[in-house]
């Protein structure tokens, strides 16, 4: 059995870890899934969305095959999305290529993935899967279904998660802990949220929260709103707190491009930048203003004019269009520090696009392979003095192992 990993965070995966398949799906026509405008569709109540969805919702059983011979099966839901029979699920249900596990008493080193084997069940049927794509830096995956009618099944509406607003009503489909078919409701809390020290498990975060109820077993079904619209993909939960749950956003899944690039393997950097803004104390200029503390221990800058400046630069405006992609690290030897990244840079532009904050660079990381020279424009504050800098840089496929 492959055991649930606990991040030191307390952030648990939404698996369903058994040898037996988690759920059982029924059988209508089937619609490619299209992005309907919400303002179009009409509000549904909760025993129309669930009777929509019935026929959407699919258990994964995922059976691996380690190199020491050892086999696991992993479990997980997922959901229909066009007339192809592509599944979207989370990566984590599907594809995992770590050699680490974080456990209850520390962290031991498995074997490394061998050979995957896919199978959904809908209606009390068991099909063969393939896996298409999976990005485990945004938990979301595609697989495609092999031998299934297309009357079978029904695929989701893939809505627009940007338009999802604090308050409204959702929906979640799974199969959590054995229970197929388990249809619970919620509202979102919040919406573009990050978790802070959640890098080992989410490299990008761009969270739909809600207090919809996710156990093991839910990660990959919909997240669903009230017009029936699919806006995000279930894929974890807070140990220990209720009603404190989190959905992968539709956007940063984005599935058709998951089916053409396959298995995402990020490009080596060797920086990281400030993800979120830090509460402030009064506004620049004021006496009260004092943050060139926490600018000080985020850049290692000690002159205190410049920790002025980019406290400054960086201070919230009213339409969060803000500068927070301060660089609060360089690796030795990365690509970063070759091209002359330094800490304390703030970064403005990457690979000609303007960048708002640090998730940003991220992002645009997933769209740039190694060995392609590109440009990063960085304002440098020195000595009270700002610069406009323009550096050539190219990510190495993965970062050099230690000697």
């Amino acid at each position: 059995m492959k055991i649930a990993r606990a991040p030191v965070f307390l952030l648990i995966f939404s698996l369903c870890f058994t040898s037996i398949g988690c759920g059982e799906e029924a059988t209508p026509n089937s619609e490619a899934a299209t992005k309907v405008e919400p303002s179009v569709l009409p509000e549904l109540d909760a025993m129309a969305i669930a009777e929509l969805y019935r026929n959407t919702l699919v258990d994964i059983q995922t059976v691996v095959t380690r190199e020491d011979g050892r086999t696991e099966v992993w479990g997980g839901s997922g959901f229909f999305i066009d007339k192809d029979a592509h599944v979207l699920t989370c990566c984590h249900v599907v594809y995992d290529d770590s050699t680490e596990v974080q456990g209850m008493f520390g962290t031991y080193q498995v074997s490394p993935v061998r050979q995957y084997e896919y199978w959904i069940t809908l209606n009390n049927r068991k099909y063969k899967a393939t896996l298409l794509g999976a990005n485990k830096y945004v938990d979301a995956a595609v697989l495609t279904v092999a031998d299934i009618e297309p009357t079978a099944y029904q695929a989701a509406k893939l809505g627009d998660s940007d338009k999802a607003k604090m308050g409204e009503r959702v929906y979640a489909y799974g199969n959590p802990m054995d229970l197929p078919r388990t249809f619970t409701n919620g509202i979102v809390s919040a919406t573009h949220r990050q978790i802070t020290g959640a890098d080992d498990l989410w490299y990008i975060q761009d969270f739909i929260q809600t207090d919809t109820p996710i156990n093991p077993g839910n990660s990959g079904g919909p997240l669903i709103n009230s017009r029936g619209e699919t806006i995000g993909i279930n894929a974890g939960t807070y140990r220990g707190f209720d009603g404190l749950h989190l959905a992968v956003s539709i956007k940063l899944a984005n599935p058709k491009k998951l089916m053409s690039d396959g298995i995402v393997k990020m490009a080596y950097l060797g920086a990281d930048v400030m993800l979120d803004n830090f509460a402030r104390t009064g506004v620049p200029g004021d006496s009260g203003f004092s943050d060139m503390v926490t600018m000080n221990t985020l850049t290692g800058i000690d002159h205190r004019k410049s920790l002025e400046m980019l406290a400054d630069m960086t201070y919230p405006v009213p339409d969060n269009s803000e500068l927070r992609s301060i660089v609060i690290g360089v690796d030795v030897k990365s690509p970063a520090e070759i091209a002359g990244l330094k800490r304390g840079d703030l970064v403005t532009h990457f690979n000609g696009a303007a960048v708002k904050n640090g998730r940003d660079v991220r992002i645009m990381m997933l769209d740039i392979g190694p060995d392609k020279e590109f440009e990063v424009k960085v304002t440098r504050v020195e000595k009270g003095v700002a610069s406009e800098l323009t550096l050539k840089l190219k990510l190495m496929k993965e970062k050099p192992k230690s000697p």
